[in-house]
């Protein structure tokens, strides 16, 4: 039965996550959540994904800018 299999399973996934969970709350850094968004469009429609993504980014004030080091060549 494919249930009993799908059980069987599960079962065995949770014996090896024991001890891996934890019961702290995860503290999450500014600016929160999201971490990330995707924005998807029909072929040839990436002009109106990009407006939407920058309106988003402007009404959200979340933008985090990536660290000076990661603006410069290698």
């Amino acid at each position: 039965m494919i249930n009993s299999r799908w059980s069987s399973e599960w079962a065995t996934l949770a014996k090896s996550l024991r001890g891996a969970v934890s019961d702290r709350a995860t503290t999450i850094p500014p600016p929160g959540l999201p971490f990330s968004l995707v924005f998807r469009a029909e072929p040839g429609k990436g002009d109106v994904v990009l407006k939407i993504a920058s309106a988003y980014e402007a009404a959200s004030k979340r933008r985090v800018p990536p660290p000076a080091k990661a603006l410069t060549n290698p």
